[in-house]
């Protein structure tokens, strides 16, 4: 029992520790580009800002990918293990959200064990489910940039040199061979890179790659790629509330890189990594005042967004884990004693 306690107040620490490593990654990267700026300057750009725009631009997109994540993950589980129903999932996810604004880490794991509660799905299966919804969701995005690389190669040729399509190009088409490759390797045994790799792909982290189908990834596609367009053009709009002018074919080539790096767990909710990002992939669009101002806001709105949702949600939230709790007492309790027939 003292070995427990130990390790879980050890585990705790790490866990604090880690939070606090994000805290100051965040501040050392604010400090960098706020102490080139002046107040006066900042409060300019807040001054100037179209607010309205820029909360549609993040709430808008935030709740249609909730309801669309939460159903994809749903339709998953009933592709792939067993059905579980959408509404009591959506408030669980909403729940979760709480915890995402600590670390998105702690958001999948919360929602994990909901789902094993649920369902008695594995940790290895629910992650390599999670796994192949993210890859049908960057393999549909890279077909619509192919479609873009297209566009722009015959209408808007001047766009080419300005978007570096020599080098995208070919990053482009190695994804979608890629991505042939995954697809016939998994559906037919065949293909050149994974049928050559020293892996047998029996475990169950990829029991979802091996039981898809064609429909399955198109159905994928189906629910991610819009998400992540309407998060894009959500962005596009808090760049344009921020005075941040750049063309569209530029921002929806740029904006999937700044988002990946915004993303990357090492900052407090995405403050600094998110300045960082846009600074590399949009500087020469707008001030660094309004970069700055903008990307202080974007994630602020989220946590907002985050907690309103979370808390809205976290009473029902509650009612389904208890009921899950005391199903499972209900199941593992020894059957009560008859006295009557003592």
């Amino acid at each position: 029992m003292s070995e427990s306690i130990h390790s879980d107040r050890q585990r705790r620490k790490r866990k604090i520790a880690a939070q606090l490593v994000t805290i100051l990654v965040s501040a050392a990267i604010l400090y960098v580009f706020l102490n080139k700026l002046s107040w006066e300057e900042l409060a300019e750009s807040l001054e100037e800002a179209v607010f309205w725009k820029a909360w549609l631009g993040v709430l808008i997109p935030f709740l249609v990918i909730w309801v669309i994540e939460a159903s994809y993950s749903v339709k998953a589980f009933l592709w792939f293990h067993r059905p579980t129903p959408l509404k009591n999932y959506l408030v669980v996810k909403a729940s979760a959200y709480l915890l995402s604004m600590i670390n998105i880490a702690f958001s999948t794991g919360g929602e994990f064990v909901y789902f094993n509660r649920k369902t008695g799905v594995s940790f290895r299966k629910y992650i390599g489910m999670v796994f192949f919804r993210a890859t049908i969701a960057a393999f549909g995005c890279v077909l619509v940039m192919a479609g873009l690389t297209v566009w722009i190669l015959v209408f808007r040729a001047e766009l080419a040199r300005d978007l570096e399509l020599e080098f995208w190009g070919p990053v482009i088409a190695a994804l979608l061979l890629l991505m042939v490759d995954f697809y016939l390797y998994f559906t037919r045994g065949r293909g050149l890179l994974l049928k050559n790799l020293p892996f047998t792909y029996q475990d169950e982290f990829w029991i979802a790659f091996r039981m898809a189908r064609l429909r399955h990834w198109f159905f994928g596609m189906c629910y991610s790629v819009p998400a992540v367009f309407t998060y894009i053009l959500g962005l596009f709009f808090v760049a344009r509330a921020f005075d941040v002018q750049v063309e569209l074919p530029h921002f929806i080539f740029w904006a999937p890189l700044a988002a990946l790096l915004s993303a990357f767990p090492v900052t407090f909710s995405g403050f600094g990594a998110t300045t960082a990002a846009w600074m590399i992939f949009f500087s020469d669009y707008g001030t660094t005042a309004d970069i700055v101002a903008l990307t202080l806001f974007l994630p602020s709105a989220r946590l907002l967004m985050r907690a309103v949702l979370g808390v809205l949600f976290m009473p029902a939230a509650m009612k389904e884990i208890s009921s899950l709790a005391a199903n499972a007492d209900s199941q593992t309790a020894p059957p009560e004693n008859d006295h009557r027939k003592s």
